[in-house]
């Protein structure tokens, strides 16, 4: 039985040595995307979107990750005759379970966008957690909930202070005026929408209205003949602007 037991513990903590390695290496390629060609591989509009939402670039979030697989994979390595390698092992998981939480709530209840290759991250943290035992597990679920809970409780939007900080104007990247305009349109759009596209390019015979273009993620130039850029643009105004009206 103690046999059995222990093969049992030895193929757990090998199969989180190998799902730990593949959590590195896709990190390393990820990370090499962005060095190389300034973007990694994303599978929807959705990535655009999260990364916009961070301080930091993504290739140090990248970068962090594969730090983590590779010190989970160090740890399971060692767990197989360490009980102190095995208890950092515990509580290394139960940090990325609880980094991973933090990101999903973001995406799930501010964002209202999901990032593939993160959900992929979360799949591999949660896959590691169930394999280090079901103490683990139940530690890790009961971390990962908490945060789910904190996060639904909590409302977001768009602040607009009396003076200074963010108002809708700060979400425009730019006017395309005309000389006696009949209306004022505002397009909110995804830089990476083939159907957003479709409708900029409806727009240049337009000569009756001044047109706001209001992007939800960054935008290096819309390619639209004169369109006047305003100096600063921040997409999370129109993104909060979206999500107080119930529009995904």
């Amino acid at each position: 039985m103690g046999k059995d037991r222990r093969l049992s513990v030895d193929k757990g903590h090998a199969g989180g040595i190998v799902l730990a390695l593949l959590g590195a290496s896709g990190a390393a390629v990820q990370a090499g995307l962005l060095i190389s060609r300034g973007k990694a591989i994303c599978l929807s509009e959705g990535c655009r979107i999260v990364e916009g939402l961070t301080l930091v670039s993504p290739l140090f979030i990248n970068l962090a990750g594969g730090c983590f697989f590779l010190a989970t994979a160090l740890l399971a390595w060692r767990a197989l005759g360490s009980k102190a390698a095995r208890r950092l092992l515990g509580i290394l998981l139960l940090a990325g379970i609880a980094t991973e939480g933090v990101l999903f709530g973001y995406q799930y209840f501010v964002a209202q966008a999901f990032c593939h290759w993160c959900l992929t991250v979360l799949a591999l943290v949660v896959l590691l957690n169930l394999l280090a035992g079901w103490r683990q597990a139940g530690a890790a679920a009961a971390v990962f909930l908490a945060v789910l809970a904190a996060f639904s409780v909590l409302r977001f939007g768009v602040a607009q202070p009396a003076v200074g900080g963010r108002t809708l104007g700060s979400g425009t990247w730019g006017v395309h005026r005309c000389a006696a305009p009949a209306k004022q349109l505002y397009l909110i759009f995804s830089s990476t929408c083939p159907h957003c596209a479709e409708v900029l390019r409806t727009l240049e015979s337009c000569n009756s209205c001044n047109l706001h273009f209001k992007p939800i993620d960054q935008v290096d130039d819309l390619a639209l003949p004169g369109v006047e850029r305003l100096a600063s643009c921040d997409p999370a105004v129109n993104r909060g602007l979206l999500a107080l009206l119930g529009i995904e």
